[in-house]
């Protein structure tokens, strides 16, 4: 019987584990974040929700046979289709030239190409490889490439720091072309499968699939984006803060320094805007009320949204609320172009670690460069001011303008 697994101190590479031990474990605050079992606690067992999509697991696929072949409970549809979603806009967004429709059966229909495309955007390697599809081959003879590809592909990432041992470059295949691998497979090979998964169903095949094509783009994420945030990134990235605290790049067994910073950055925001201490321990449950999320869009941004909020949230709606008025204001300065009000109030540690780097990236680009232009006068004076705006550079320059505070005041 095949085993493979990994672990890791990253919340890209270790979410499945907390969604399949929720309750087992609680975070120990003193120095570096530790997680502890639980006394008296066992691992949930969480139930196989069913959920039609696009892409999702079919009817014909049970718990029992999911768990019979991973060994673990397998993760919710669910949680699959809203991480699928997620991904899907983040991708148009941000990433791809040409949006997608559907992933990961985009990426599949197109031979993995625009995951070439997406790699070569945040690591800037070249597209192009020599183990790369790049002929006209049908058929066994094309399925072995596509193969092989992905295998490189897996070898690659995991030298560059990716965990990637229980990820197999066949569930990157189509439905057609993973049956067809796996039926011409030679003895040599075959031997490793049981007999009874050297055919596989649609529905556990839509499993595989998803959580592989999942886990492999987060892995890129990880390496790739994630790894850049360091302390002399955000010394030079941020360099009016003070300096991260030791024990925050202290060893901590399920999350990285790269997610302590951002944990680091994220508080310091609350503590200028909202004069409040706070330890922040994970991307979902403290994220939850988006007085977070509005700390770092008031200081950086310099948008007052936190006047609209409320600072403690007692009903579903009030999160709603709140979520809804963030989406208002990302959308204002130009940063909400992924994001929905579920991704805030109903959030999901991976994707919302992804959207917390998303703003660590952009928005102290915000920040003025130039010292406020103050406009002095005496009570009953009145004072008229003009600003001119230049451009120093040969590109276009698009700006905004907008007017906050007492109807004393014109713009």
């Amino acid at each position: 019987i095949p085993v493979s697994g990994t672990a890791d101190n990253c919340i890209f590479t270790n979410y499945t584990y907390f969604l399949r031990n929720e309750n087992r474990f609680t975070i120990k605050t003193d120095n570096a974040l530790q997680l502890v079992e639980t006394p008296e606690t066992q691992a949930p067992s969480a139930p196989l929700q069913r959920k039609n999509s696009a892409h999702s697991l079919k009817s014909n696929i049970t718990n029992k046979s999911v768990l019979s072949y991973l060994g673990v409970t397998p993760i919710s549809p669910a949680v699959l289709s809203n991480t699928i979603d997620y991904i899907n806009r983040y991708l148009n967004s941000n990433l791809l030239t040409i949006p997608i429709t559907n992933f990961p059966g985009s990426f599949i229909e197109n031979d993995g190409a625009p995951l070439f495309e997406i790699l070569s955007f945040v690591s800037n390697k070249s597209s192009s490889y020599p183990w790369r599809l790049n002929g006209n081959e049908k058929g066994l003879q094309k399925v072995s490439k596509i193969f092989e590809q992905y295998n490189e592909l897996i070898k690659m990432l995991k030298i560059e720091g990716a965990h990637l041992n229980h990820i197999r470059p066949e569930y990157l295949l189509s439905f057609s072309d993973l049956n067809m691998y796996l039926g011409n497979l030679p003895p040599e090979k075959s031997k490793f499968y049981m007999p009874s998964l050297l055919k596989i169903n649609s529905g556990l095949y839509n499993y595989l699939s998803m959580e592989s094509w999942i886990t492999l783009l987060y892995q890129i994420f990880k390496i790739y984006v994630l790894a850049r945030v360091t302390p002399k990134n955000f010394k030079q990235h941020l360099p009016a803060l003070p300096e991260i605290p030791t024990h925050y790049l202290a060893y901590s067994n399920f999350s990285s320094n790269s997610e302590n910073i951002l944990f680091f950055w994220c508080e310091q925001a609350v503590a200028e805007v909202l004069l409040e201490e706070r330890r922040l321990t994970n991307f979902d449950k403290d994220f939850r009320d988006g007085t977070v999320i509005g700390s770092l869009i008031q200081k950086y941004a310099n948008v007052m949204v936190l006047k609209r909020m409320k600072m403690i949230c007692s009903t579903e709606e009030d999160f709603k609320d709140n979520a809804n008025i963030l989406c208002e204001h990302l959308a204002e300065i130009g940063l909400q172009n992924h994001i929905s009000p579920k991704d805030i109030f109903h959030p999901l540690q991976r994707e919302m670690l992804l959207f917390v780097l998303h703003l660590y990236v952009y928005l102290p680009f915000y920040t003025p460069k130039q010292e406020p232009i103050v406009f002095k006068c005496i009570l009953g004076e009145e004072v008229t001011r003009t600003i001119e705006l230049s451009n120093p550079s040969g590109k276009p320059v698009s700006y905004m303008v907008k007017y906050e505070g007492c109807e004393d005041f014109k713009l």
